[in-house]
């Protein structure tokens, strides 16, 4: 979906600078898949989907180049990020093993509401998983956007009970590739159920105390992100 293609947004009527809403709704429909990979996306395009002169949605794409999800081509304009390669994808997961693995260490040692933090988020993940089921291909962007929130949200209680702001700040920075590998293979909504079960048994793993039983719960999970990841973007690929 070009940008031309969009329905004009509103977004008069919020004490927010220009700039900022429109980053931010250029953020909602990128991570919820609007665009197809290599989309051209009109600064002209978008002004009048948004109702609003050139200058804050230039300047909003600049932000957003920044997390990697747009590019800027010379002579060319901004273009939604091309999916990631397979090595991308592997190379993701490897960092994510790294730096989630000793974070899930550091986190059983909290003194704070962990294992309660946990149970809530992964409620709230099993509850988006419920209804990404029951409306299908129907779902809503922002039903679509909570999903992902509730998914991420689950890891981001255990890097918050870690209590290392650095270590926090260097996973959620990845959080918009693992959305772009989300896009790559089709996966995301579709494994759901999956990542309900493994975050569960990450959970029981708090629950025993047990570093080991932690560490092997954070690394199978991780690891079968990967596996399923693999998979779907094999079927794409047949499907192609």
């Amino acid at each position: 979906m070009a940008s031309e293609s969009l329905e004009k947004i509103d977004l008069q009527g919020e004490n927010v600078a220009l700039r900022d809403k429109v980053y931010d709704e250029l953020l909602k429909l990128l991570i919820a898949g609007r665009f197809a990979p290599g989309d051209s996306l009109s600064i002209d395009g978008l002004s009048r989907v948004f109702g609003i002169s050139q200058t804050p949605v230039r300047e909003a794409l600049v932000e957003v180049e920044r997390t990697g999800l747009v590019r800027r081509e010379a002579r060319r304009g901004y273009r939604v990020a091309e999916q990631l390669t397979k090595k991308e994808v592997n190379d993701l997961v490897e960092t994510r093993l790294l730096l989630e693995i000793p974070a899930a260490k550091k986190a059983l040692n909290s003194e704070g509401p962990l294992i309660a933090d946990l149970n809530e988020a992964l409620k709230a993940h099993r509850e988006t998983v419920d209804l990404m089921e029951k409306y299908g291909d129907d779902a809503d962007l922002e039903l679509i956007l909570r999903y992902f929130d509730a998914d991420w949200k689950f890891h981001e209680v255990i890097l918050h009970h870690a209590d290392n702001r650095y270590l926090e700040a260097a996973v959620n920075s990845l959080s918009f590739q693992v959305h772009r590998m989300r896009q790559a293979v089709g996966s995301g909504v579709s494994d759901g159920r999956y990542a309900v079960k493994e975050h569960a048994r990450i959970v029981k793993a708090f629950e025993s105390g047990n570093e080991s039983a932690v560490a092997d719960a954070m690394c199978t999970h991780l690891q079968n992100v990967l596996l399923r990841s693999e998979h779907d973007a094999e079927i794409i690929d047949e499907e192609e």
